[in-house]
């Protein structure tokens, strides 16, 4: 079956640079509380997309050197425009290849669910991992043993093909790279509701389910998103 990614053009209008996303701010508050402030961190946003977690945690943390990758060019052209010069931005794609060097404290937030295979991904991942560094994985990931691989195609579109996005990677398929580190689970529940965007239906919205909400979208998929802290 043949598949394509076109939704992520939609970060290419998106300008959440100033009211950042509720996710963004949990993770803030994780990192205020592990990380000490006498320390200087080399800090990696895998996937960065136009750059808005960077711009976000670059406000809040003078101590971070902030790096960024992104496979698609035209967001890493926009997140260079955005985004101050002291955070340095590059293309890449980490299913095929990797950075030098080594960092901290790697972000990966969203990512996963758009690919069909992690092993190559997180090989590389690792290779950039010192041996204390910490992973910060924010991802709706299935607690039961059990990976499942979506595809969805727009009826109403002009696209014919099937397209990708929404894996969901089971914690025990995670757990099977990183067997000598420790998953932290710091579950995220946001505190707004988020209407439905009607020309947009794969766009999540929220929708309360008892005293929380939860995200959902076109494809009925329930979202119960979290960090998870690999360490």
């Amino acid at each position: 079956m043949k598949t394509v990614r076109t939704h992520d053009k939609i970060y290419l209008t998106t300008n959440r640079y100033n009211k950042p996303k509720k996710a963004f701010e949990f993770l803030y508050k994780i990192l205020k509380k592990k990380l000490s402030i006498k320390k200087r961190y080399k800090v990696l946003d895998v996937g960065c997309s136009n750059g808005e977690l960077l711009f976000f945690l670059n406000k809040k943390f003078r101590n971070f050197d902030f790096h960024g990758v992104d496979l698609r060019n035209d967001l890493i052209k926009l997140a260079k425009n955005k985004l101050p010069k002291n955070i340095t931005l590059k293309k890449k794609d980490y299913t095929k290849e990797t950075l030098k060097g080594k960092f901290d404290i790697i972000i990966v937030s969203g990512v996963i669910g758009i690919l069909d295979e992690l092993d190559n991904f997180f090989t590389n991942i690792k290779k950039n991992m010192k041996k204390n560094s910490i992973l910060f994985l924010f991802e709706n990931l299935n607690e039961y043993d059990y990976d499942i691989m979506i595809k969805y195609k727009d009826l109403n579109s002009k696209i014919t093909s099937y397209q990708s996005g929404w894996n969901i990677w089971s914690i025990k398929k995670i757990k099977k790279y990183f067997k000598s580190k420790k998953i932290i689970i710091h579950p995220f529940n946001i505190d707004i509701d988020i209407k439905q965007n009607k020309n947009d239906l794969i766009r999540t919205w929220t929708i309360k389910i008892g005293k929380k909400r939860y995200f959902l979208n076109a494809l009925n998929i329930l979202q119960k998103q979290s960090w998870f802290e690999i360490r």
